[in-house]
């Protein structure tokens, strides 16, 4: 991964640029995965940015697609991001992706996001999503065959951050999601989940943490009615205890 100051001049401050290479392979040789994503960060003089980036997926051999695996194409994409101030108290920003999809066939992505900043503790962040691929050659474990496969997930999420100071804070998270796969042989799928929870994090002694997290998650299939609501709650504590000095050896 490799990252270039580069000052664009004109309306822009000075910007990033980056790349990213991976290769991964079995221990028989067998190529697994392989790309380069390429991006740039183009921030305005004035607050706001553009991003924009480019990848490329190399052929390669998916082992849990299908009853033996599968190879793949290479794919091809690229992405556009563009948003206002970090640091403003109302951020706006926008994001289109798309192209080659790595199991061959298509795919476009889209998103928004509201960001609020009431005071200084506090932040309320808004998302929309929605993400789609066309004709990817997959496995319809159902049909027992290779089949053709549309897709289409739909996302909306909300989060609240608050600092009640320097020791502790609550983060509260919820997203609704709608789900559909539709393979040519077995037809549409559809499916929904909301899940809610909240973390509350508490450092009671320098360095050691106490983690309480509760949450709710109901799920429906199809046009049938929604499931039960299942409650859950963790609790995760850590102690730190530091060692001072070392041992005298005579």
């Amino acid at each position: 991964h490799l990252m270039q100051n580069i000052d664009f001049g004109g309306p822009f401050r000075s910007g990033m640029a980056g790349i990213f290479a991976n290769y991964s392979a079995d221990l028989d040789g067998t190529v697994s995965g392989r790309g380069v994503n390429a991006w740039v960060e183009m921030p305005f003089r004035d607050g706001g940015s553009i991003n924009p980036g480019i990848s490329w997926i190399g052929s390669g051999f998916d082992r849990w697609e299908g009853p033996e695996g599968t190879w793949y194409p290479q794919a091809l994409s690229g992405s556009f991001e563009a948003g206002t101030s970090w640091y403003a108290p109302v951020r706006v920003s926008a994001g289109v992706e798309g192209g080659e999809f790595v199991q061959e066939g298509t795919f476009e992505s889209y998103d928004a996001d509201l960001t609020l900043r009431p005071g200084t503790a506090a932040s309320i962040d808004l998302e929309a999503g929605l993400y789609r691929t066309f004709n990817a050659r997959c496995y319809n474990w159902e049909a027992e065959a290779w089949d053709t496969r549309n897709t289409e997930w739909r996302n909306l999420v909300g989060r609240l951050n608050w600092m009640f100071g320097p020791d502790a804070s609550m983060r509260v998270f919820s997203q609704y999601s709608r789900f559909e796969t539709d393979f040519d042989i077995t037809g549409a799928q559809p499916g929904e989940e909301v899940t809610f929870n909240a973390l509350y994090s508490l450092e009671y002694r320098p360095g050691s943490m106490l983690y309480l997290l509760g949450e709710l998650i109901s799920e429906r299939q199809g046009s049938g009615a929604w499931g039960r609501t299942v409650p859950g709650f963790f609790v995760k504590m850590t102690w730190f205890e530091a060692f001072q000095g070392s041992p005298q050896i005579s």
